[in-house]
């Protein structure tokens, strides 16, 4: 809201938001292939078909911090971290440039990738940075995120530092 609001030419409202019309203004056709479920990160898992990316902070990643809604501290099984305040500038209070973000995110294998963190809010940051910024294509939001994998005892759920990657990054 702050960086809108830095450029005047930008309308800003105030006072209580208009009543919602009783349909939408414009159809609304969901796009399935940019969620997944809890099978499809079971998968994932079990076939290391895509990247786990945790847009959480080290100490939840690690399992030093469990999110409320979490009913077990930890990381999916071989996920890797990109910690999704990375992206913002916080002195423009805004994402960062393009160049920065392709960068940042140069890391993250060309292949699937499931976003996740504790509740899907966090991931969505990274998952918008892949999919809508950086175009690329095969990326998706776990909306469920730990809050949903930890219901459930019999899922695994790996803590500790991640071990280093053969590529000098970490994952695991």
């Amino acid at each position: 809201m702050l960086a809108w609001g830095r450029n005047a030419t930008r309308p800003v409202e105030a006072g209580p938001a208009p009543v919602n019309p009783p349909s939408p203004p414009y159809p609304i056709k969901l796009a399935p292939e940019l969620r997944a479920d809890v099978g499809a990160v079971e998968r994932a898992i079990a076939d290391q078909t895509a990247v786990l990316l945790d847009s959480r902070a080290t100490n939840f990643f690690e399992g030093g911090a469990k999110s409320p809604q979490a009913l077990r501290p930890g990381r999916l099984p071989g996920a890797v971290q990109l910690d999704h305040v990375m992206a913002f500038d916080p002195a423009a209070m805004a994402l960062k440039p393009r160049s920065e973000l392709e960068m940042l995110f140069a890391a993250v294998p060309a292949t699937p990738v499931i976003n996740y963190c504790n509740t899907g809010h966090q991931a969505a940051t990274n998952w918008f940075v892949l999919s809508e910024v950086l175009g690329r294509p095969g990326v998706s939001l776990y909306d469920g995120s730990m809050s949903e994998w930890t219901e459930d005892p019999n899922r695994p759920v790996a803590a500790g530092p991640a071990e280093p990657s053969s590529d000098g990054g970490t994952n695991r």
